[in-house]
Order: C-alpha cells, then structure tokens, then sequence
C-alpha cells in the first residue's frame, strides 16, 4: 500500500509540475495558444512562453541551490538537472518553430545549387583539394561527369584520406557513391531534406527530376535561408 501512495504522490507532482506555465510543458503550451489567439503571431508566443520557461528553469536551479546549502545533496542537485533540461528545452522549442516557420513551404529545388560544380572520379585526392576544395571554397561537390553523377566527395572524406596516400588515390576510391539515401526529389520539403541528411549524416544531398541529378542542396545553404527569412521576419514585427 505504501508502494501505491508513494507512487501516486510522483505522479501527482509530474502533473503539477507539467503544468507549470513556461514552454515547451503542457501548462506552456496553453500559455502560448492563449498568447498566440491574442497575438495571432506564433513566433512572438512561442518566445514569451519560452522565456517563461527559462524563469521557471532558473528559479528551480536557485531552489536547487539553496536545497544544497541546506544539506539536501541530492534532491538539490535534481533540481538544478531539472532545471537545466528545462531550459535547453525551451530554448529547442523555440527554435524548432522559428526554424519551422521559416521553411515554410519550401521546397528543395527553391533552395538548391543548380549546375553544381562536378569533380571527375579519376583527380588524385590531391589535385581534388588544390583545384576545387580550396580554390572554390566550397565543402563538397557531386563526382562524376555532367549526365552521370558517381557519388559525392566533401572534407569528411578527405580528412579520412591520409595525406601520404592523396596524391596516388582517386577522388572515385573515397567518395560517398550516389545511392538513395543522399538523393532527394525537388519537389521534397526542406524539412524532408533536413530529416535525410540527418538520417545520412551527410549535409549535402543530390537532388533529382525524373531520375536526373539537376542540383545539390548543402546544410549550410539551408542555414543561410532560415537566417535571412528570420531576420527579415523580425524586421516586419
């Protein structure tokens, strides 16, 4: 019996504490439907109710603290986890929407290079580095020939050539070959695209119409959007 009032008490501070009023807990996620219907701006909710919840988070570490000096070892050091976990959390929710909102409708191919420059397989992995990689500044390019796309070469790949062997190996023997899971549609979403890069621990894809390779969309091509189409967002408001 003793075992079921301990474990109902937990849960019972779960709920209460769930609905503490700070993003992303339930009780935060009222708070911004209610500041959002007031505002009709979802951004603007979403970054007071998660600056509600980095207060909140802050006044657990400062309780937990406290708990500390009063000889409560453990239970204070939970706390200032919680409250930790707490406040990146909120600082993730916010930046979820912020980048959320953003993309938007966008898809690959509003966001790709088109044309993209194409290393040939058979460069040393060496002249690959001294006529593409530093001459054009870029951190990855599609390998093959124009038509026919073989795979795809970035700085992960050179970094795992020793430097003894780059100047006898072939671009071919250390590229990433081109097979479903770094080729995207251009109709996909971006959002679809950030999911198979992560899924591919690549951050670039090849992207495709019919079954051709027409471009590349990077990670760092996607961070430059959502920064300027946030920027010019909070110009507007």
């Amino acid at each position: 019996m003793a075992v079921f009032k301990y474990l109902a008490s937990v849960n019972v501070a779960l709920a209460l504490f769930n609905l503490l009023p700070g993003f992303p807990l339930d009780g935060g996620r009222i708070v911004r439907g209610l500041l959002w219907r007031r505002s009709g701006d979802l951004r603007a909710a979403t970054a007071r109710a998660a600056d509600w919840g980095a207060g909140i988070a802050f006044g657990l570490m400062a309780l937990g603290l406290v708990e500390i000096l009063d000889g409560a070892l453990v239970g204070g050091l939970w706390l200032i986890f919680i409250g930790m976990f707490l406040r990146g959390a909120a600082r993730a929710g916010y930046h979820g929407v912020v980048v959320e909102r953003a993309l938007g409708g966008a898809t690959v191919r509003d966001l790709m290079v088109s044309d993209p420059v194409i290393v040939p397989g058979d460069l040393t992995v060496h002249q690959a580095i001294e006529e593409h990689f530093l001459r054009r500044g870029f951190g990855g390019f599609p390998v093959g020939a124009p038509g026919q796309i073989d795979g795809l070469v970035s700085l992960a790949q050179i970094k795992h050539c020793p430097p003894d062997q780059r100047a006898d190996r072939r671009v071919r023997e250390i590229m990433r070959p081109a097979d479903d899971s770094v080729q995207i549609a251009a109709g996909a979403s971006v959002s679809d695209a950030l999911r198979q890069m992560v899924a591919a621990d690549s951050a670039r894809l090849l992207v495709t119409d019919g079954g051709r390779v027409i471009g590349l969309i990077t990670l760092s091509g996607m961070k430059r959007f959502i920064q300027l189409k946030t920027e010019l967002e909070e110009e507007e408001h």
